[in-house]
């Protein structure tokens, strides 16, 4: 269902946008418009290392394999009706079929996701503060402020349930998320080892800090990738107008966290923004 209404809402605002004038932008931009999913690699390899920052040296995610498995991540989240949280699960069930330990990997995609969602605040503060010092008084910057404080809340409530030990119940409940695709091949996860792991990851403040900086990396590269496809859509903006955008979008994609992707939500939001600026 939540699939259906995404679907409709991108529809209808391209429709309520005017198709044809989609069309004709798109064929304006040529193939060159292809290179802005070339690019989506730098982003993606940011996306990546802030989750590989996280596993101790001992015990480090190769590169090659670490990019393989965000890349399906992603795939999951955005195309599937998992709640944004069905990629991180597939990941864990990579490192299992590769022999890896589930629970450390359950443990880091974990603390990864609190980053995430930490940087999606600090991302969406500094679009809402650059919004309001160029265009003060816009009308999205109520609603914009709302969802930043909602999603601190959210966030903040979510790192004290991993704190507290509660997260060993939803560790357990990636295999139902996304069983085994082999018979006989069941993903065990020890909860209490996967808390335990959670809290070493917390204590050490450098392995966090820096998975902190990679993603916030990736956001703002990410912008980038607004900025050169307006340019070839033939409506070009300055850094910050395209920051803004994507700040605000990506709240709107984290906002709209049932919908596989995002759609309509996010688009909901660009075009909320795009019209502020």
């Amino acid at each position: 269902m939540a699939l259906v209404l995404g679907l409709a809402a991108a529809v209808g605002l391209v429709v309520w946008q005017g198709a044809g004038d989609v069309v004709r932008a798109l064929a304006g931009a040529g193939w060159e418009v292809v290179g802005v999913v070339v690019l989506w690699i730098v982003p993606l390899t940011l996306a990546t290392e802030a989750w590989r920052v996280l596993f101790p040296h001992d015990r480090p995610l190769g590169h090659a394999f670490a990019l393989h498995a965000s890349w399906v991540g992603f795939g999951v989240n955005w195309l599937l009706p998992v709640a944004m949280v069905g990629g991180e699960a597939a990941k864990v069930r990579l490192m299992h079929r590769r022999g890896m330990d589930a629970g450390l990997g359950a443990a880091t995609v974990v603390v990864d996701k609190t980053v995430q969602v930490g940087t999606q605040v600090l991302f969406a503060l500094l679009g809402l503060a650059l919004l309001g010092a160029r265009y003060a008084g816009g009308e999205i910057v109520l609603p914009a402020a709302v969802a930043v404080v909602l999603l601190s809340v959210g966030t903040w409530a979510f790192y004290r349930i991993q704190m507290r030990g509660l997260f060993g119940a939803l560790a357990g409940a990636l295999e139902r998320l996304l069983p085994g695709s082999l018979p006989g091949e069941p993903l065990e996860v020890d909860p209490s080892s996967v808390d335990r792991t959670v809290h070493e990851i917390y204590r050490d403040p450098g392995r966090w800090a820096r998975s902190l900086a990679w993603r916030m990396g990736f956001r703002v590269i990410w912008a980038g990738e607004v900025w050169l496809a307006l340019r070839l859509l033939g409506h070009p903006v300055g850094v910050v107008e395209a920051l803004i955008v994507e700040s605000l979008g990506q709240a709107g994609r984290a906002a709209g966290f049932l919908i596989p992707g995002g759609l309509g939500a996010q688009e909901g939001a660009v075009m909320a923004a795009g019209a502020a600026v």
